[in-house]
């Protein structure tokens, strides 16, 4: 799906969350480091802000990450 509609954040995300699923983090990293260069920001306040939402899940996969970290 993030080939035929690159805009779309949900896409990127599940598709990040496939990858940290299947345990590959650097993967899943990578995912959303694509995404963010393809995901369009919203023009104006009021339509659906794609970009917002990759943005928060890539912070929330962070985290997760840094956590893991201090875990080990």
């Amino acid at each position: 799906m993030v080939q035929r509609r690159p805009e779309e954040a949900g896409n990127w995300i599940r598709y990040a969350n496939f990858e940290m699923k299947n345990g590959d983090v650097a993967r899943a990293r990578n995912v959303f480091e694509r995404a963010v260069k393809k995901v369009p920001l919203a023009d104006d306040e009021e339509e659906d802000d794609g970009a917002g939402q990759l943005f928060e899940a890539f912070a929330e996969f962070e985290q997760w990450c840094k956590d893991a970290e201090d875990a080990l």
